[in-house]
């Protein structure tokens, strides 16, 4: 593992075991710390006081198993949809001894990651990565991808951040996962680009989630895909094209797509679609410790996403970190160090 990969595997398990590990819940959870004073990293914040009345959002909780995977079970959502999850408790645990749990996103168009031998982002985002630092994983197809039903929307708070909640519901049943009390599970997420803008919009809407690490997430869809008026045409193509070979999409991603193509612009109502995705200014009622990771060649989320996303955490006194690296959607050109 390069310099960068420890850095971030070091912050990732800082983030996170203050809040899960260490045995705080949202409401006493210490911001993750560096000493180095040349690391890419910025960490602000003092501790958070909140309290989380947030209960079960499914009544009754629908999940079934799926023949032939241990792992799997489909998770009937709040409007019927079927979401595929992926369920890996860490060796070890049960309702005597239960461990924390980590949401762990995939990436646009990608099914939840179900790969136990290796395959990893930092070599630290894997399945097995966290199994040796004590904990659950859950890993799901986000709705419209994998084998889950429904169109997707691109992390839509009322629908894939609504799905999430379930998720959530469905750890809090397992015997193997630590809870902070009744429904509410001591949990965190992780996850890279579309996992990472997931993350925002959950925790954004619901305060069960101990802990985030977004990485290479975004702050608005229409400056990231559409600053200055200006469609990226050659990145909505490619998001575009490969998402519809894999999945099935709201009809205003393939419009916008085919707009910009063709003009350079998308229409007002496909504007006014791909604002209220957010996460916008709702991450500012997220309140719970946030490592964000962003790419300083990244043309697709760029730094000013990050930087926006992260000034709103600060100005609030939330526990939060900035790594930035060379690399994310772009290519780094400088040796890896």
């Amino acid at each position: 593992m390069h310099r960068i990969g420890r850095l971030f595997f070091a912050l990732l398990i800082a983030t996170l075991g203050a809040a899960l590990l260490a045995g705080c819940s949202s409401s006493d959870a210490a911001a993750p710390t560096t000493s180095a004073a040349t690391d890419p990293t910025t960490t602000t914040g003092d501790d958070t006081a909140a309290t989380c009345d947030q209960g079960a959002t499914l009544d009754p909780l629908e999940v079934a198993p799926v023949d032939g995977i241990d792992s799997d079970a489909t998770l009937t959502s709040f409007d019927g949809t079927e979401i595929r999850l992926h369920w890996f408790p860490v060796e070890g645990a049960s309702a005597d001894d239960p461990a924390p749990t980590l949401l762990m996103g995939p990436g646009w168009s990608l099914p939840g990651d179900t790969e136990t031998d290796g395959g990893a982002l930092f070599s630290a985002l894997s399945i097995a990565g966290m199994w040796d630092h004590g904990y659950n994983v859950l890993t799901w197809d986000p709705r419209g991808f994998g084998e889950s039903e429904g169109t997707a929307s691109v992390n839509d708070p009322d629908l894939e951040g609504r799905d999430v909640q379930g998720l959530l519901d469905f750890v809090a049943a397992q015997p193997e996962a630590e809870l902070d009390r009744d429904a509410d599970p001591r949990v965190g997420m992780v996850g890279f680009s579309y996992g990472g803008g997931i993350q925002l919009t959950a925790a954004s809407i619901d305060c069960r989630i101990d802990a985030i690490v977004p990485g290479l997430a975004w702050h608005s869809l229409r400056t990231s895909l559409y600053k200055s008026g200006i469609v990226k045409a050659g990145w909505s193509g490619v998001l575009t094209s490969t998402a519809e070979i894999t999945g099935t999409l709201d009809p205003h991603i393939t419009s916008a797509a085919a707009d910009g193509e063709a003009t350079g612009a998308i229409s007002d109502e496909d504007q006014a679609w791909f604002d209220s995705r957010g996460p916008g200014d709702a991450v500012a009622e997220i309140s719970i410790p946030t490592l964000f990771v962003s790419g300083t060649v990244d043309t697709l989320f760029t730094l000013d996403e990050t930087l926006t996303n992260y000034d709103l955490l600060r100005d609030a006194g939330v526990p939060t970190a900035m790594l930035w690296f060379c690399g994310g959607h772009g290519t780094c050109l400088t040796e890896a160090g």
